[in-house]
């Protein structure tokens, strides 16, 4: 607003401090303005002050008191439901080549933007025989709007049949060094119909009509407890998983067979013995093992079945129950 050129300088602020002055002083022409930028980057939530000094002559400067606020910016991250996210995500099942869609959230409850990261560890769980991953994230970096969140998409896309695809994904915001870190996990079948227990100990049941062979035990224990022997139950779960693609049989159904031993052991009890699965649900069979049902002075019983599931083909497995009376 002066008739003549002025010529500033700004004395340098705290190195220590939240302020910074990220442009160097120049010049301003008669009738001219110039943008001084400060940067404000707090280690605190608390509310920060200082002085910033502008000399233009000897004996003549203005002063500018500084002041802002820090905000904590929280990483949450949550599930297409709205819930935390814990160790792991679960995106579900698919049919071999086909592409499950999953989603999760990354929210910022502050009252400024925030940037986000999301980076994939890459685990050899999580890859294809092409050497590529079977999961994909987009966007995997962003900014999330004041009081808002941010929806990420997982594309899971295998190639080869497994029952435990995993992948981890590590999240960060604001280039904070600290992450964020959670497993993704999903199952790649060649049939829609297959028996599991859960994500973190999958049975891999094999196809085979031996009743001899068999690939996976499931453990029953009883204790005596007050004198009393219990039952213990264990859950078998059977899954139709649904397709992508048109022209297979929506609905399916299970049979267990006893095969081993003749006659038949009283001592495990399978709760249905068959029924149908309908598409895109999981089925629960409850197997139960009673100790008061082995015979006089046994403390344990082996029990074959034959599960056959018929859903878009007709698969047969063998099942091994075990059962041991642990009491003393």
């Amino acid at each position: 607003i002066s008739d003549h050129e002025i010529v500033f300088k700004v004395v340098p602020l705290n190195i220590n401090g939240p302020f910074e002055v990220i442009n160097s002083p120049r010049p301003i022409p008669p009738g001219k303005t110039f943008n001084l930028i400060v940067n404000f980057v707090p280690q605190t939530n608390e509310l920060c002050h200082e002085q910033c000094i502008i000399r233009y002559d000897e004996y003549n400067k203005l002063t500018l008191s500084l002041s802002a606020k820090g905000e904590t910016a929280d990483l949450e991250v949550v599930d297409s439901q709205g819930n935390p996210v814990g160790e792991e995500l679960l995106v579900g099942d698919v049919v071999l080549k086909e592409t499950l869609e999953g989603v999760f959230a990354i929210k910022n409850s502050t009252c400024i933007p925030c940037d986000y990261w999301c980076d994939l560890t890459k685990l050899d769980t999580g890859k294809n025989f092409t050497g590529l991953q079977a999961f994909n994230i987009c966007p995997f970096h962003g900014e999330i709007a004041a009081n808002s969140k941010k929806d990420i998409t997982i594309n899971f896309t295998p190639d080869r049949p497994s029952l435990l695809f995993c992948e981890e994904i590590k999240v960060k915001i604001n280039k904070k060094p600290n992450y964020f870190t959670f497993k993704i996990k999903g199952r790649s079948l060649e049939t829609n119909m297959y028996p599991h227990h859960d994500y973190i100990h999958p049975v891999d049941l094999m196809m085979d009509p031996h009743p001899k062979r068999y690939s996976e035990i499931v453990k029953l224990l009883v204790y005596r407890a007050g004198g009393e022997e219990k039952k213990v139950h264990s859950v078998l779960k059977i899954t139709n998983v649904k397709h992508r693609t048109t022209g297979f049989k929506p609905n399916g159904d299970f049979t267990f067979e006893m095969i081993e031993p003749i006659p038949a052991t009283k001592a495990f009890l399978i709760e249905p013995m068959k029924s149908a699965v309908e598409v895109g649900t999981t089925f629960e069979v409850n197997i139960t093992f009673d100790p008061k049902q082995l015979e006089p002075g046994s403390k344990r019983q082996l029990a074959y079945y034959k599960l056959t599931l018929k859903g878009d083909v007709v698969k047969q497995y063998t099942l091994l129950l075990r059962g041991v009376d642990a009491t003393f």
